[in-house]
């Protein structure tokens, strides 16, 4: 230079040639994933060289445009891009970057875009479903799915090991667009210990304050888990009470906030009933009551139900057998039943006055002609009742005797 100095080192610049695009990556939220909780979103970026800027860009695809967030006023009141406005910067690092701090809206959709930009000015512009552009629901608690019992679905049913609960059913919703993601039930001994049905072991021996969700099996669907079902393998005890449990959980973790409960009774008993009038084995002189008692039964003698129902036929044994249906000896069998021919009480029946043979007609009894009487009770268990079959022992044969003695005098002789 003017001064006298002089360049003795020759430098040679080193420049780095970049024309391809970075790309960034999203962790969370996980694209298509449903979330209860997100404080934060985070990712990472790669390119041949170097990362300089991540940038966000996040639509809220439920409501309309202008729908995507803004940094300064922390609404979704912002133009989406390609608009500038639309991108906000990440934060922390290029290579793990995070964003907090936003207010979600439950039941919305939304979708995140990250965009990378590198030192040599080139710009993210294909942003890949599943990598750089992930969407998500937003869901609460307060949005939890509902669970619904259709089987069992009385308080005493008799079916629980044949056509009914071998099969449990149910029904579960939520509001869209949340989303459910599975049904569980659990079955429970609603007496003594009330063990839980143990799935893997196959027996009620689950500990209900520390075991109880071992309890849990996952129920199964055909269409979706709108309606599902479950396949039951539990042995249960005719008399016992049971509780069927069920809940739901979406796609963000929500549990339905109170399991579905329904009680039954497994009653698989037929009620026994008697005719106690007239006497099996006696010999009447007129016919103004027939009468008998009933009582439920079930396996173990536990949980008795009601017997609502009483049906008798009464049959004449002598000659040609016929039977009485409240007015008339027809073709056997005949069946007298409530409210007209049987009047049924809380533990006794009786077949009404008006109804029994003789009462219009002397004729319709025959002296010296057996009978028979037999009843058949049914009780209150689901869907149709316990049905009795009738000709039990304890029905009853009588004979009808209407013909006064004869007396003879045989000493003295008349006349003698």
């Amino acid at each position: 230079d003017y001064a006298g100095n002089n360049w003795t080192r020759n430098q040679t610049p080193t420049v780095t040639y970049d024309a391809s695009e970075p790309t960034a990556g999203i962790q969370v939220p996980v694209s298509g994933g449903f979330y209860n909780t997100l404080a934060t979103i985070s990712g990472t970026s790669v390119d041949n060289v170097v990362v300089s800027t991540i940038a966000l860009s996040i639509q809220d695809v439920s409501i309309a445009a202008p729908n995507c967030y803004s940094e300064a006023s922390g609404l979704f009141d912002a133009d989406c891009p390609p608009d500038t406005d639309g991108w906000f910067p990440a934060k922390g690092t290029v290579g793990a970057w995070t964003y907090s701090g936003i207010t979600w809206t439950a039941l919305h959709q939304y979708i995140v875009t990250a965009r990378a930009t590198d030192p040599a000015g080139n710009v993210q512009s294909v942003f890949a479903l599943h990598t750089s552009s992930n969407p998500f629901t937003y869901v609460t608690t307060a949005q939890a799915p509902t669970a619904g019992i259709l089987n069992p679905n009385a308080a005493r049913q008799n079916n629980l090991l044949s056509a009914g609960l071998t099969t449990i059913s149910g029904t579960a919703a939520v509001n869209e667009p949340n989303k459910l993601a599975i049904v569980e039930v659990r079955v429970q001994q609603a007496e003594e210990l009330e063990y839980y049905w143990n799935p893997v072991n196959q027996q009620f021996e689950l500990d209900p304050v520390t075991q109880a969700e071992l309890a849990w099996t996952t129920a199964a669907y055909v269409t979706d888990w709108t309606n599902w079902t479950l396949s039951s393998a539990v042995v249960y005890e005719d008399g016992a009470q049971y509780r069927v449990i069920a809940r739901a959980r979406d796609r963000a973790g929500n549990y339905v906030v109170n399991y579905t409960t329904k009680t039954v009774i497994y009653d698989a008993t037929a009620p026994l009933t008697y005719v106690a009038s007239p006497g099996n084995g006696s010999v009447i002189n007129s016919l103004t009551i027939s009468s008998g008692t009933k009582v439920d039964q079930t396996g173990n003698g536990q949980n008795l139900g009601t017997v609502g129902d009483v049906q008798v036929r009464f049959k004449r044994l002598s000659g040609t057998p016929s039977c009485w249906n409240g007015a008339a000896w027809l073709g056997c069998p005949q069946t007298m039943a409530p409210p007209t021919n049987i009047q049924v009480w809380e533990s006794s029946w009786t077949i009404n006055p008006t109804k029994l043979p003789g009462y219009t007609d002397a004729n319709d009894l025959t002296s010296g002609t057996s009978y028979y009487i037999t009843s058949s009770g049914t009780d209150n268990a689901a869907p149709t009742g316990n049905v009795e079959a009738f000709d039990s022992i304890y029905g009853s044969t009588f004979v009808y005797n209407a013909d006064p003695p004869v007396s003879s005098i045989a000493a003295p002789l008349s006349g003698a």
